[in-house]
């Protein structure tokens, strides 16, 4: 038995009829750039965050990119987000603003940002900056700890910008939606999210409706009005074909999610291995909606590799941290996040998509159990 770790051709296919009469109706249209398929997105997607407004871009690094550039007030800025984030928040981080500066916080037992470290963050920086603005990162389909960060946040001041790239339907402990807290929320709709295009995209989420404004003028070289430019802007827009396509996806989300969340349960119910950590949840996420299921071990590749006899797939997700990697290897030179750092050298992610059956995840676990 093989067994997929995604498979996108099983959860595009149904939703291909409709996609493809949308097509045909855009090609009659001509309606390319920023077309009615665009509006309606932003639409479901606002009411599916539980946000008032949404604006779709050209990619989830785009949108936390963007997300920056629309909230940041000073030159004099600390950007702050967690280290074992993939590596698109921080160059979206450093692209947004080459004078702020970033910092890495480690993270908790459940893969998100450690509160703690962040207060200790915040208590140095908040007499040194001018401008805080803290990126969370919904790792895995597990939400942060909101309540939390509310505290720290009534405390010093700073803004939050989601970035819920791995977290489409996740939901707090208080029932609301990821992408509904921040300031603006960042979204990817790269093909392998929960919620996935068929190329690039990305959209943002906010209550503000300045922030809103600012958003759809960055994405469209600084114009909301067309030869109107009093902003400096990008060509950061969603593609009216893949705005198309995302229109039938969030159709089925729901049900995508509930069948990963089917999944999860067998593996958190079953796999029983002394030598493995399984995925848990903390009781500040009400609803993980599982982009990722990791487990840890020490024994890493040979899991790995006994895996694939049995040809089950797997990935990492991700083997090296941020403040190691060649890119920001000196940027972060001081910086030794000891968990991110442990659990990057354990971590291994099982398969899991929407059309993974039950039968096929007893098989992952019997084989797990057996290794």
């Amino acid at each position: 038995m093989k067994i997929l770790f995604n498979n996108l051709k099983a959860q595009n296919d149904p939703l291909k009829p409709a996609f493809l009469a949308k097509v045909e109706a855009l090609l009659e249209k001509g309606d390319y750039i920023l077309g009615g398929e665009v509006n309606e997105f932003e639409e479901r997607f606002a009411r599916f965050v539980g946000a008032k407004y949404a604006v779709g871009v050209s990619s989830g690094t785009d949108a936390v990119r963007l997300a920056i550039e629309s909230v940041i007030e000073a030159d004099n800025t600390l950007i702050i987000t967690q280290a074992n984030t993939f590596i698109a928040t921080v160059i979206a981080a450093n692209q947004a603003s080459c004078k702020a500066q970033i910092c890495l916080v480690d993270i908790d037992d459940y893969y998100q940002m450690d509160m703690d470290d962040l207060e200790s963050r915040l208590e140095e920086a908040s007499v040194e900056y001018r401008d805080i603005i803290v990126i969370p990162v919904s790792m895995y389909g597990h939400t942060f700890d909101k309540r939390r960060l509310q505290e720290l946040k009534n405390k010093y001041n700073f803004k939050v910008i989601e970035d819920s790239s791995q977290a489409h339907g996740s939901k707090f402990f208080d029932g609301k939606y990821s992408g509904s807290f921040g300031d603006v929320s960042a979204f990817s709709l790269y093909p392998g999210k929960n919620l996935g295009g068929i190329g690039d995209g990305g959209v943002l989420t906010t209550n503000s409706e300045e922030a809103k404004n600012k958003l759809l003028a960055l994405r469209n070289y600084g114009s909301v009005i067309k030869y109107e430019h009093p902003v400096i802007g990008y060509n950061n827009r969603l593609d009216t074909i893949q705005a198309a396509f995302l229109n039938e996806k969030i159709k089925v989300i729901h049900q995508y999610n509930d069948t990963r969340a089917n999944i999860a349960k067998i593996y958190h119910n079953e796999i029983k291995h002394k030598d493995i950590v399984n995925f848990q949840n903390a009781d500040y996420c009400q609803k993980n909606t599982y982009h990722i299921y990791p487990i840890r071990t020490d024994n890493r590749q040979k899991l790995i590799d006994y895996l694939s006899d049995k040809q089950i797939e797997t990935g990492i997700h991700y083997p090296i941290p941020i403040e190691q990697t060649g890119a920001f290897e000196i940027m972060f030179a001081g910086f030794n996040n000891k968990k991110t750092r442990d659990f990057s050298q354990k971590l291994v992610s099982l398969p899991i998509h929407p059309f993974m059956t039950e039968q096929e995840a007893s098989y992952v676990v019997e084989a797990i159990n057996s290794f």
